[in-house]
């Protein structure tokens, strides 16, 4: 199981990069215009940029405490 979780590991990176990329994108094309590009709640693009946010945070800092590794193999 351990070679398994540390196998995809960096599988997981690259989504959250991905992912993070798709919400990006979201907020950029489809909620923000010119009128309104850094203010989210005024073009209902809150939850994309949030989102995207989040997955930035797991792609730098790795997933932590929330780790499959973490959880499974009860690893420090």
């Amino acid at each position: 199981m351990k070679q398994l979780i540390e196998k995809f590991q960096p599988a997981a990176l690259l989504i959250a990069r991905l992912f993070a990329g798709f919400m990006a994108f979201a907020y950029f094309f489809i909620h923000a215009s010119a009128s309104t590009l850094l203010l989210p709640m005024l073009n209902e693009g809150e939850l994309a940029a949030l989102y995207s946010l989040f997955f930035l945070v797991f792609v730098f800092t790795g997933a932590g405490k929330f780790s499959l590794d973490k959880a499974v193999l009860k690893r420090d």
